[in-house]
């Protein structure tokens, strides 16, 4: 699964799927983005200064896909209450 974090942009996209209005607020502010790959458990933190840094855990971005999770389930709770959840297709 690949996870992209978009601290500016306050969204986070996890396999194609993308979620903004999130707060974000545990991502430092020197983050411009993170993209994260569940598969190999590595990434990259884009800073804001153009620097990039290898990781090997989410770490402190754990709360930023724990924030799209809540709101994905949010949203598709509203969806199946309204009687227009759509399943997503497995790849």
């Amino acid at each position: 699964m690949k996870i992209s974090i978009i601290r500016e942009d306050k969204m986070v996209v996890k396999d194609g799927i993308g979620i903004g209005g999130l707060t974000l607020s545990s991502c430092p502010s020197d983050t411009w983005a993170v993209q994260w790959d569940t598969t190999t458990s590595t990434g990259e933190v884009e800073k804001n200064d153009l620097s990039v840094e290898t990781i090997t855990s989410l770490g402190v971005y754990q709360a930023c896909v724990d924030e799209f999770d809540t709101k994905k389930a949010e949203i598709d709770a509203a969806a199946k209450a309204e009687g227009t959840y759509q399943k997503e297709e497995s790849s």
